[in-house]
């Protein structure tokens, strides 16, 4: 990440599912690399989200798609 960041001037991360483990978020977290990826809905606080979910209640992103920031941490990395 870091020779990415020196040789593209690298500003986000963007991967699949597999980054998202406590092991691996931290890498990205060291190096201050902002990331984007999928949260595994596996996850108990993922469940909870999706239960709680309320599409009336989100902003819209795009006529299809609306959004919700829902803050957490996870690994020890804050996110969002």
């Amino acid at each position: 990440m870091a020779q990415l960041q020196i040789t593209y001037g690298l500003t986000y991360l963007v991967a699949d599912r597999a980054l998202y483990s406590a092991e691996h978020l931290q890498k990205p977290a060291e190096t201050r690399t902002k990331w984007i990826t999928r949260v595994p809905a596996t996850l108990r606080e993922a469940q909870a989200v999706l239960v709680q979910a309320d599409p009336q209640t989100m902003a819209p992103l795009t006529e299809e798609y609306r959004y919700q920031v829902v803050p957490s941490t996870y690994g020890g990395v804050a996110q969002r």
